[in-house]
């Protein structure tokens, strides 16, 4: 049930921004305003509009921020992030965001923007989902696990899967768990010693997926990789956090257990 709201979610907001964006056109001035946490809206020729999050902040508009914050980001892969009250005209939001660096976060953001922009016809998108309207289970296939623990996920409302079978490269079932709810949590080391190579978990009646366990290298590489996403990830708030991080994993084909 969590991970069909948050694929709902985040699809939402995606396609609140996509569709922004495609009706606007590729104007590099556009701002966005991605998430707005606590009491602000938009005042547009004499209108309030307090649902913002995903809105266009037009060259006329003003932002009052009665409190919490705002974060807005730019198609020049900038974000800003207004956490102290008051009124923001676009001019005043669009010098402080050219102060900003370039960040990772958003050059994310946009590639996923122009990925749906180029799939909008078969509805295919990268962000958030996987080939079609849900990923069957979680860690996504071909993920590779950067944590000491995974939490199998059988993502599939009202109904609990009998088991899950975990098997080795060579497809050979490992061992075979039965099981009371959607979800286990299963230690690294007691899939084969948390050795390195490509495993296999399948739940009854659901697509086997693969795993990853990866050389020490690779972790390392990976997981410097999650903790710079992470750090551009700091000033969103707890929810937001949780979205964005989520589905860094689905697009990058990572897993990590927080």
């Amino acid at each position: 049930m969590f991970i069909k709201n948050y694929i709902m979610r985040i699809v939402i907001v995606f396609l609140i921004i996509f569709s922004t964006f495609t009706a606007f056109g590729q104007d590099e001035s556009e701002l966005l305003i991605f998430n707005a946490d606590g009491n602000s809206y938009i005042q547009r020729s004499g209108t309030k509009i307090s649902n913002i999050d995903g809105a266009e902040f037009k060259k006329d508009d003003l932002l009052f921020i009665i409190n919490g914050s705002v974060t807005i980001i730019s198609r020049q892969n900038k974000r800003v992030t207004l956490n102290e009250n008051g009124k923001y005209n676009y001019n005043k939001v669009y010098n402080l965001m050219q102060k900003a660096e370039a960040s990772v976060t958003n050059k994310y953001f946009v590639n996923v923007w122009d990925q749906m922009n180029n799939k909008h016809e078969n509805m295919n998108y990268r962000g958030g989902v996987v080939r079609g309207d849900a990923v069957p289970s979680f860690p996504v296939d071909s993920a590779v696990i950067l944590s000491d623990s995974i939490c199998f996920e059988y993502i599939k409302e009202g109904e609990t899967p009998g088991g899950i079978s975990i098997k080795n490269e060579q497809f050979r079932e490992l061992f075979y768990l039965n099981l009371t709810d959607n979800s286990i949590v299963m230690p690294l080391s007691d899939i084969n010693n948390a050795e390195t190579g490509i495993y296999y978990y399948e739940f009854d009646g659901s697509p086997t997926q693969c795993f990853i366990i990866p050389s020490k290298d690779e972790l390392n590489e990976k997981l410097e990789a999650f903790n710079k996403i992470m750090e551009s990830f700091s000033s969103f708030n707890d929810e937001m956090k949780a979205r964005l991080v989520r589905d860094y994993m689905i697009e990058n084909k990572v897993y990590i257990l927080l």
